[in-house]
């Protein structure tokens, strides 16, 4: 039986795998990509099954741009240079580190931890978004899912903090 503790070691591993669970880039990436697929494929409805996992207001907010360039891994690569740049400078960037001194499995739980840090303030406004009628319309969270979300969004937050309490120990 697991022992449950709470030193930093222990929290550190424990917010690395909740960071490699709910990843916050994934959240808004699953979004975009529905979001995207229902433009390029307007005959097909994605989300006719699942509704609920993203809102139809999405289709209203213009996600087209993100600092005046296209990201999409489902436009041609003329089409969403921004996209393909930062896949072929972060190619690059992993390329370079094989050749530090840098442990890989060390930066891959460190990017996990991060990863965990920050998916705690990412949930909960996506929480709250997801409660407001005024944002989701017709989409607005059931307290079915709200209580979850919340419970998941606190376990985050805790987790999160404990580790930044204690880093320093």
């Amino acid at each position: 039986m697991p022992t449950i503790s709470f030193k930093g070691e222990y929290l550190a591993a424990l917010i690395a795998v909740l960071g490699t669970t709910i990843s916050p880039y994934l959240l808004f990436w699953q979004s975009r990509e529905e979001v995207e697929q229902t433009k390029t494929e307007p005959d097909e409805k994605p989300l006719k099954k699942e509704p609920e996992q993203a809102p139809g207001q999405l289709q209203r907010i213009k996600i087209d741009t993100y600092i005046g360039m296209a990201f999409s891994n489902l436009r041609k690569a003329k089409k969403a240079k921004a996209f393909y740049s930062v896949l072929a400078v972060a190619t690059m960037i992993g390329l370079t580190l094989n050749f530090t001194k840098l442990d890989p499995i060390k930066a891959l739980v460190w990017a996990a931890i991060i990863n965990g840090i920050t998916a705690a303030p990412v949930m909960c406004f996506m929480m709250l978004l997801a409660s407001r009628s005024k944002v989701m319309g017709k989409f607005t969270l059931p307290l079915y899912l709200k209580i979850p979300g919340w419970l998941a969004t606190s376990i985050m937050a805790v987790a999160a903090a404990g580790i930044l309490l204690t880093s320093g120990k």
